[in-house]
């Protein structure tokens, strides 16, 4: 195996791994019965104070460096994450997993534009069969569509954008001050929601909040080590295996059984991936 297949594999791994920890933190967003803008306070106040003292022992010397872009970054995030959280709470796990799906045909238009990143065919075939099989999951024809999926359309949308702007940032910043950033901003943001909207949290939803926090900062520190190695383009059909994970949790955590159209989406999603994962290795 060449080096640039070592730093391929690599990064899928980072990639995967945080897609796994994304479907635990959605899993544990749902279960936990507060405010959608108070768990997203809780979250990212407990992932700025783990952050805060690594980062004054690591990086306090670039601390107060292109606040702007930061700043851009955090008012994203908010958006992303709150209007992602509400729709959470109102939909089956799968359905709002599958709709994240769409990030990736996004990220390949944005990539484009963006990063100049030349697109082969293959990456276009894999995503465009993902999508396919996202559209089948979802029914959209059937009675039990949720029109709130708009909703989490638009969050997909924005966690794109973040995307690219991350993948062009991450090689000149350091990524703890990106994750700190990240955090105080969203954690700002949702102060004042909060405060109107309180619930008393109990221990143990305080417990859950505090694991949200630590695994915010694991996801966004997975996600920029892989932009780090390869083209964003590169990994956006691996968040198509965001929603078999969510399949399986589904249905061990919340006893949902899967319909047989997310079934049948899930073989073409499964297909998908292997064609990429071949695809990418003989190049």
């Amino acid at each position: 195996m060449g080096c640039r297949s070592i730093k391929y594999f690599t990064a899928v791994y980072w990639f995967v791994f945080g897609m796994f920890i994304n479907v635990g933190n959605d899993i544990i967003s749902k279960y936990i019965k507060l405010h959608f803008f108070e768990i997203t306070f809780f979250r990212f106040l407990f992932a700025s104070i783990v952050l805060i003292p690594v980062i004054f022992y690591r990086d306090r010397k670039v601390l107060f460096s292109n606040i702007s872009i930061h700043l851009t970054r955090g008012i994203i995030l908010f958006l992303a994450t709150t209007s992602w959280t509400y729709g959470l709470s109102t939909i089956h796990l799968t359905a709002a997993t599958a709709i994240s799906s769409s990030i990736p045909l996004i990220i390949l238009v944005l990539s484009i534009i963006f990063l100049q990143e030349r697109i082969v065919w293959q990456r276009w075939l894999a995503v465009i069969l993902g999508l396919a099989g996202i559209i089948i999951t979802l029914n959209p024809g059937s009675d039990e569509f949720d029109n709130k999926i708009v909703i989490l359309l638009l969050s997909a949308l924005l966690f794109a954008i973040l995307d690219i702007i991350n993948k062009k940032i991450v090689c000149k910043k350091s990524i703890l001050i990106m994750l700190l950033y990240s955090s105080v901003v969203v954690t700002a943001l949702s102060f004042i929601p909060m405060v109107v909207y309180w619930i008393s949290p109990c221990f143990f939803e305080l417990f859950l909040l505090m694991i949200l926090g630590i695994n915010s900062n694991l996801i966004l520190f997975c996600i920029l080590k892989a932009f780090l190695l390869v083209d964003i383009s590169a990994l956006a059909t691996y968040r198509y295996l965001e929603l078999l994970i969510s399949y399986i949790a589904s249905y061990l955590i919340f006893d949902q059984l899967p319909q047989s159209t997310i079934l049948y989406g899930g073989i073409i999603i499964v297909s998908s991936i292997i064609f990429i994962i071949k695809s990418e290795y003989k190049n």
